[in-house]
């Protein structure tokens, strides 16, 4: 179990997206009774085991009465000379007989295997991108659709509508497309899904999926699967959802759930950022996190369930060695430059400014077209600025709605975050130094499944070409 974990604890990835696929397993829509690979591997290692027992006490004896039996011991070694060359014969025709079968018969031949695809374990890890930018709404909503923002709706998590309202998407009613687990709760299918913050169990929940978050836990039931009191069944009152265990929580009622409804199919739990905002790989708190997350994956394994894992964004340092947020203030910025502009959004704006200051790697600017040339030249001047994309282009080049997006998208450098006005930014409340995403440089992601890949999907998987989007066909659909 730790292997599967390990990985993730080097590379420092932030709020994690777990599938879990509960006994009997629904990967590739397997039925009740199928025996599955793991059943019968016990059974081929018993027999073969049992064989290896016999093995040295049968030779041992033939050898002994063999001997015995022989009443002169010059027999002795005209028996060995024959049982050599019996052997020397009966070896090469074997090996003449087994090159024939191979050049007429050719076994194996016309089968399409990949030898880059075959596993030495069954968990199998590997990196994939996220949606752009690299935030939690558009990646959570991409997660359980299966599509990308521009057919889901949702790119980010605060954006400009065409009516020139700003708008938090933490409403389904943005929402364009139905969730998969919508999709399975419409069909009678056991699913739950669990949530560290509140926001996003009101868009993972849309379409009748039975959902709860740590955040709201308290005095929470699940009327669906008779639970009365969340709090009551995981044993211990939920955490403040900026605690560091909120995320263990999440965990901890999904499996409380599983104990409580052998019949869920398919739990889907979903973790915060707040550690990862906080603190950089290798740090203490880091490490204690991690730790706790091995300890509660494994038991998610050890109940049978098959696992499949990714996140939302990856997470960079976005501050001077001495620890002060090294941002552009673009509302200063454009101001300075005489460049006249109507709205800067910041679409990792969300309820959590203790996370971020509302500060990321990606802004919007709203403008009339004729002050667009003026401000492409004073921004992609700027240090830590690699990206800027007019509204057509950024649609297509991030897959997003292009009505819900501004004339202009910026792009930063990892190090660099972006803002509106300085004043607007109360970074006091941030855990420590600015640790954020949104940009290219967050978009890395892991794809980590506690089985293996062996559907249409494997090549693409092992070439790093999927998207966290794929977490779900890759369980559902393509594990062994």
């Amino acid at each position: 179990m730790a292997g599967l974990s390990s990985h993730i604890r080097l590379a420092g990835w932030p709020s994690f997206t777990f599938l879990y696929v509960s006994p009997p397993t629904m990967s590739g829509w397997a039925e009740r009774g199928m025996r599955s690979p793991h059943q019968v591997e016990v059974l081929g290692d018993t027999f073969v085991g049992l064989l290896t027992m016999l093995l040295g006490p049968i030779v041992f004896c033939m050898v002994v009465s063999g001997i015995a039996a022989v009443d002169r011991l010059r027999h002795v070694g005209a028996i060995a000379l024959r049982s050599i060359a019996y052997f020397e014969i009966v070896t090469t025709l074997a090996l003449l007989l087994g090159l024939l079968a191979v050049n007429l018969v050719r076994p194996g031949d016309g089968l399409a295997v990949d030898p880059a695809q075959l596993q030495l374990t069954d968990e199998v890890f590997s990196v994939g991108a996220s949606e752009m930018p690299s935030l939690t709404n558009p990646n959570n909503i991409s997660i359980v659709t299966g599509v990308p923002p521009a057919i889901h709706g949702i790119p980010g998590n605060y954006c400009r509508l065409p009516d020139g309202s700003l708008e938090l998407l933490n409403d389904p009613r943005f929402l364009r497309v139905p969730s998969i687990h919508a999709e399975f709760a419409a069909r009678g299918i056991p699913t739950l899904t669990v949530t560290t913050k509140d926001k996003l169990r009101l868009l993972l929940g849309n379409g009748g999926v039975p959902s709860v978050s740590v955040e709201r836990a308290r005095g929470a039931a699940l009327p669906e699967y008779r639970i009365d009191d969340i709090e009551e069944l995981v044993g211990t009152p939920a955490p403040d959802v900026y605690d560091p265990s909120a995320s263990h929580y999440a965990m901890r009622i999904g499996l409380a759930a599983l104990q409580r409804v052998p019949g869920l199919r398919l739990v889907y739990v979903s973790l915060t950022d707040r550690v990862q905002h906080a603190a950089a790989p290798g740090d203490e708190l880091a490490d204690r996190f991690f730790a706790e997350f091995d300890a509660l994956l494994g038991a998610y394994l050890d109940a049978g369930c098959t696992v499949g894992i990714t996140a939302d964004h990856g997470m960079n340092a976005k501050h001077h060695d001495a620890g002060t947020a090294r941002v552009h203030y673009l509302g200063d910025l454009l101001t300075a430059a005489g460049v006249p502009f109507e709205e800067i959004v910041l679409p990792i704006t969300d309820p959590y400014p203790k996370h971020h200051g509302a500060l990321g790697g990606f802004a919007w600017l709203h403008l009339a077209p004729e002050h667009r040339g003026a401000a492409v030249r004073a921004l992609a001047a700027l240090p830590g600025i690699e990206e800027v994309w007019e509204r057509a282009d950024a649609a297509t080049i991030y897959e997003l709605p292009a009505d819900r997006i501004g004339d202009l998208g910026l792009a930063a450098a990892a190090d660099t975050a972006l803002g509106r006005y300085a004043v607007d930014h109360d970074l006091s409340q941030l855990h420590g130094g600015l640790r954020s995403h949104g940009s290219r440089h967050e978009q890395l992601v892991p794809l980590i499944l506690s089985r293996p890949v062996r559907g249409p999907l494997a090549k693409r998987l092992h070439a790093g070409v999927l998207r966290n989007r794929d977490i779900h066909d890759l369980t559902l659909n393509n594990t062994a």
